[in-house]
């Protein structure tokens, strides 16, 4: 783009990329529920922020947050991560939280 300085190109191009790598792999396991279950509707949509804000601010309306929980944390006893910690406390409908 004429004007723009290089590094705000670069950046544009990076939000281009991960943007893209993210609808991809939301793609991917859309498609994967929908061959277990081709009566579930789901949706795709990626936007820019922190997961837990935005997926609590996008749970208004829906039947059912999933997210997935690596277990990584210390104590090992705690399973759930940052993000699923605080969407279970602001999410507007019920949150499952699958340990991946």
């Amino acid at each position: 783009m004429r004007g723009m300085p290089d590094a705000e190109l670069e950046d544009l191009e990076l939000d281009r990329l991960s943007r893209g790598a993210a609808y991809g792999t939301a793609a991917d396991a859309a498609d994967l529920a929908a061959d277990l279950n081709p009566a579930l509707t789901v949706r795709i949509r990626v936007d820019r922020g922190w997961a837990a804000d935005v997926l609590a601010e996008r749970s208004a309306g829906a039947g059912l947050v999933v997210v997935g929980s690596r277990g990584r944390g210390v104590p090992a006893g705690l399973l759930l991560g940052s993000v699923s910690h605080a969407l279970i406390h602001a999410s507007a409908c019920p949150v499952a939280v699958v340990r991946v």
